[in-house]
């Protein structure tokens, strides 16, 4: 069976374009060699292993939310701008 011919030069040029769209935007991680592991006191259970379980790019700049790997404690970064718990 495979995919119907295409008759129109505009539909020839709307298949080449989706060849390049992505809903997955990993171009900023490749660029920066973002690690998708880092180390951070854990203000909850003390570990220093966390995960990157999620990035996209805000107006205000690349948002990261990063999880524990024990105790799932996370927090959000904003261009470095964090909301973990301050040390005391």
């Amino acid at each position: 069976m495979g995919f119907p011919r295409l008759q129109a030069r505009e539909d020839v040029n709307l298949a080449r374009d989706i060849d390049r769209i992505s809903i997955f935007n990993t171009d900023h991680a490749k660029i920066a060699g973002m690690s998708l592991e880092r180390e951070y006191d854990c203000p909850e259970c003390g570990n220093t292993e966390f995960w990157k379980t999620a990035s996209m790019e805000l107006h205000l700049g690349t948002k990261t939310k990063w999880r524990c790997s024990e105790c799932g404690y996370g927090f959000i970064e904003i261009n470095g701008i964090s909301t973990a718990k301050a040390d005391a």
